[in-house]
């Protein structure tokens, strides 16, 4: 699972003062170049099978 899958996955309650540091996490995720919404987890296997995950700049 990805910090931007987890991020959406929360089980935050939606409007909640937790719930406005969720969206500013994902905003920097996204200004970071995270993809939103993000891949699949069949998605990630797929690009690591091509030899494309993880992302230029990511430590495995």
């Amino acid at each position: 699972m990805t910090v931007a899958q987890r991020t959406l996955t929360s089980s935050i309650l939606h409007g909640s003062a937790e719930d406005a540091a969720r969206l500013r996490v994902i905003e920097k995720l996204k200004a970071r170049g995270d993809l939103f919404p993000p891949l699949s987890h069949a998605g990630i296997l797929a690009l690591d099978t091509a030899g494309k995950w993880p992302p230029p700049g990511v430590k495995r």
